[in-house]
């Protein structure tokens, strides 16, 4: 009886999980929160550089579950908040195995400093992203350029931004005069502008095959 006892104990002690392949981790991974996947790395030898593999990538950080809801100032401890969420957004980037593509990057983030989108759209491009979601909430000094290199993505296939803007000076988050998404098959925009051309017109999709 009491070897059973010893056996049945020494069978609940094996970590299951970790014996699983590194593909299903990481699948496992992508369903959890980014700062919890990060301290994975905690946990054993075998955990320490995992996450730093993975081609899906949710980057999200919103006030108590409600999107876009601002309509007072921020307080210092948001403001506080807010940039430590960016600076982890900028390891996160900097830390991960730049040699492997991006299959999908999904950020999302309230009254984000311009410095921090341009940093995620230029990582999303030059590392391939085929699926690029970005619903941001921000207050731009001046009139926000989107930068040619996601707009130029010959790996993107599916494309979302929504820019939800909070700022009397009525600026607003502006389109180069065309763009070049040989892959896409899926746009989605929200509050952006068109750059018209020398004769007036608006043509942002003219270059696209």
């Amino acid at each position: 009886m009491k070897r059973q006892r010893e056996s049945e104990r020494d069978i609940n002690d094996i970590d299951r999980l970790s014996d699983l392949p590194d593909f299903v981790l990481l699948h496992i991974m992508e369903f959890m929160d980014i700062k919890d996947v990060v301290q994975t790395c905690i946990l054993s030898k075998r955990w320490k550089n995992l996450w730093k593999s993975m081609t899906n990538l949710t980057l999200h950080c919103l006030d108590d579950g409600r999107t876009y809801t601002r309509v007072s100032p921020l307080e210092d401890t948001d403001q506080t908040c807010i940039l430590s969420f960016s600076k982890f957004v900028s390891r996160i980037l900097s830390d991960r195995d730049g040699s492997l593509h991006l299959q999908h990057l999904d950020f999302a983030h309230r009254d984000t400093p311009e410095i921090t989108l341009l940093e995620v759209m230029e990582y999303a491009a030059s590392h391939n992203v085929q699926q690029f979601r970005f619903p941001v909430e921000f207050d731009p000094p001046h009139t926000f350029e989107l930068p040619l290199s996601i707009l130029c993505c010959r790996s993107l296939t599916f494309l979302k931004l929504d820019f939800w803007i909070f700022s009397s000076a009525n600026n607003k988050v502006k389109f180069p005069k065309s763009m070049n998404l040989p892959a896409l098959k899926s746009l989605h925009l929200t509050f952006v502008t068109f750059t018209t051309n020398d004769d007036g017109c608006v043509e942002p999709f003219s270059t696209c095959k």
